[in-house]
């Protein structure tokens, strides 16, 4: 079986920061995978001098997902090393403060061919933003998967062109995630 990992950039250098996105954590992304029906492999980026740093990757741990902790000293969206392992694997990402519905990864990893690289997309989803929930279709969203045999990442380019530049599959038109602003 292929893994399906998922990453999660936690970069945060100022230690307020730091722990207003760990409150903010543990009200939205962590209930999401704590819910998932097909648990997913944590790629967790975090600066190794952040206070917070123990305390998020153990939550996330709690959810049920194996947690692999990267330690990065700066936010890189593009072309970051993520560690991921060789061979054949779906990759997605999310923020720390996003959520994803229930079945969001059991029907990611099911919509993976056995063959070849693919943009796995969920287009449809909900952008919570001003105390504001505002229901989005977009081709080329936040949470775009890929399946890859190499060393490729969700973050090697915008979202958006994964679905010029790729051949993709639409996981579902039901919507899958929300995307705090």
């Amino acid at each position: 079986m292929i893994p399906h990992i998922l990453i999660i950039q936690s970069v945060y250098t100022d230690p307020e920061l730091s722990r207003r996105r760990l409150a903010i954590t543990q009200h939205t992304c962590r209930p999401s995978l704590a819910y998932q029906t097909r648990k997913p492999i944590i790629h967790l980026a975090q600066h190794p001098d952040d206070p917070h740093a123990a305390a998020r990757a153990e939550m996330l741990r709690g959810t049920g997902c194996e947690v692999v902790e990267l330690w990065r000293d700066q936010w890189r969206l593009y072309g970051e090393n993520y560690n991921l392992p060789e061979g054949r694997k779906v990759v997605s990402r999310m923020d720390d403060d996003d959520c994803l519905c229930r079945e969001f990864c059991e029907a990611t990893y099911a919509a993976a061919p056995p063959f070849g690289e693919v943009a796995l997309l969920w287009p449809n989803g909900i952008v919570y933003y001003r105390s504001g929930a505002y229901g989005w279709s977009h081709k080329g969203n936040q949470f775009v998967s890929i399946v890859t045999n190499g060393m490729k990442s969700p973050h090697d380019q915008k979202h958006h062109l994964f679905a010029d530049t790729w051949h993709f599959r639409v996981v579902s038109e039901q919507p899958g995630w929300i995307w705090i602003r």
